[in-house]
């Protein structure tokens, strides 16, 4: 994760692999949900209110949905 002024890049890793390529990622924010090619990791969100926010990215393949990659990441925006 990284923090420059109002802007927060979200970067993850490949997941390890249960035989299926992944076909998207989701990444939350907050309760807004972004969907990303499979060929990306990474997504900037721009211009964000002050505040706190929280991050969680999901691998999307045949099989569904993933987990969480990890309990939501929060972001303080000042």
């Amino acid at each position: 994760m990284k923090v420059s002024g109002r802007n927060v890049t979200v970067t993850w890793d490949q997941p390890v692999t249960n035989g299926a390529r992944v076909l998207q990622w989701t990444v939350q924010r907050n309760s807004a949900i972004h969907t990303v090619p499979a060929t990306q990791r990474t997504l900037t969100f721009r211009n964000l209110a002050p505040g706190n926010h929280y991050f969680v990215v999901y691998a999307t393949n045949v099989a569904g949905q993933s987990p969480p990659s990890r309990p939501a990441v929060k972001v303080t925006v000042r």
